[in-house]
């Protein structure tokens, strides 16, 4: 049942349910409190839910290391102690296989956001194999247990979408400086700085190396996507901290109220229309570049999921 059966469709589908359910609750509190957080994010728990699940399971999973079967894992030349990842292919990929659906759907969609589903569908794309050995198997160029650790350790990078989520709603919340905002926005750097120096590590001294083993078994599309996921993921996230850091230690330190910006585009809530864009410059509608930069700032002040007016969406 684990290699792909009816545990993971059945884990699937309750999972798909508890994430449309918390979006329901997020949405019904928000109209509930028109003035509060969830009123312009009622995704934020579903999203939150699931990156503090993936990194919790992630990091249980490295440090408790968990002993396997050795006839259920079969590294290419490898002497180490075999892990039992059973959790990780039964829970948390469903877990988040769920989540990337049901945020495609819920948000992604109705508000056309490209970047957001092309992100949903790439990571689906990626890490659905591990929920089988015969998939891992594939996506490891013939080693399993490493594309099943590379899809953990890469999870463990969700405790910064942790952080940074409750750094949101702090913005959101705040009317005066709290020593509580300078010591997450410690914390949010120091995740950030992990992240760069993970996927550093993850492509130089474990994806590169391996480059003759996925030409061997031919695994050439699978090589490319994961090389380009890690090394772009790993450009995003230098260019975020050095915009979380640009203000200098004050900045970083000190919560400053910013004003609500006026907003463009056509209805609701949406990545795009709610970063405080100039509508008057028509041509950032469809620069994709400058649109991910922007989005990554709105991220970062806070300002990414204010809405300034209720608008119909047409």
């Amino acid at each position: 049942e684990t290699e792909g059966g009816g545990t993971f469709r059945t884990t699937f589908l309750l999972l798909l349910a508890t994430f449309v359910a918390l979006n329901v609750v997020g949405q019904h509190l928000g109209k509930r409190r028109p003035n509060s957080p969830l009123s312009t994010r009622p995704t934020v728990l579903a999203g939150t839910f699931h990156a503090l699940a993936t990194s919790t399971i992630s990091i249980y999973l490295l440090v408790a290391r968990p002993p396997g079967k050795v006839e259920d894992n079969e590294p290419i030349g490898s002497t180490e102690p075999t892990i039992d990842w059973s959790l990780w292919q039964t829970v948390a990929i469903p877990l988040s296989l769920a989540y990337f659906a049901v945020d495609a759907v819920w948000y992604c969609l109705p508000r056309s956001d490209g970047l957001i589903f092309f992100h949903h569908l790439i990571m689906c794309f990626c890490h659905y194999p591990i929920i089988n050995h015969a998939g891992a198997t594939l996506a490891g160029g013939g080693d399993a247990p490493f594309s099943t650790w590379l899809s953990v350790v890469g999870y463990t990078s969700e405790v910064s979408t942790c952080l940074m989520n409750y750094r949101w709603y702090l913005l959101q919340t705040l009317e005066a400086d709290w020593v509580g905002f300078a010591i997450v926005n410690i914390l949010v750097v120091i995740s950030w700085s992990y992240r760069i120096g993970l996927f550093a590590y993850l492509l130089l001294w474990e994806i590169i190396p391996r480059t003759p083993q996925y030409v061997e078994t031919k695994q050439l599309l699978t090589y490319t996507i994961m090389f380009s996921g890690h090394a772009i993921i790993g450009a995003l996230s230098v260019y975020w901290l050095q915009l979380m850091c640009k203000g200098g230690i004050k900045g970083l330190l000190t919560f400053r109220k910013k004003k609500s910006r006026q907003l463009g585009g056509t209805g609701g809530f949406s990545f795009g229309d709610d970063i405080g864009r100039e509508v008057q410059d028509e041509k950032v509608e469809h620069n994709l570049i400058r649109q991910g930069i922007d989005e990554v700032k709105g991220y970062v002040d806070g300002t990414l999921f204010q809405s300034s007016s209720k608008r119909k969406a047409s």
